[in-house]
């Protein structure tokens, strides 16, 4: 049998999902500009899958593949 979850604990579990800097420096591949995207699967109501899409084309697109 699952224990109960204390209040504390779920408000601990509850947090917001970070938002990335609009632009992002990496080391090797430079300046990245990326969007975020944030979505509950089905099946998985407790869960929050983050997503960091860049632009189709764009120097943030291709840069990472260089690594």
């Amino acid at each position: 049998m699952p224990r109960p979850r204390s209040a504390a604990r779920a408000r601990a579990l509850a947090r917001p999902v970070p938002l990335p800097p609009p632009d992002y420096r990496h080391p090797h591949a430079g300046e990245l500009t990326l969007g975020f995207e944030a979505f509950t699967p089905s099946g998985a109501p407790h869960q929050t899958l983050g997503l960091y899409p860049v632009e189709p084309g764009s120097p943030s697109e291709t840069a990472p593949r260089m690594l």
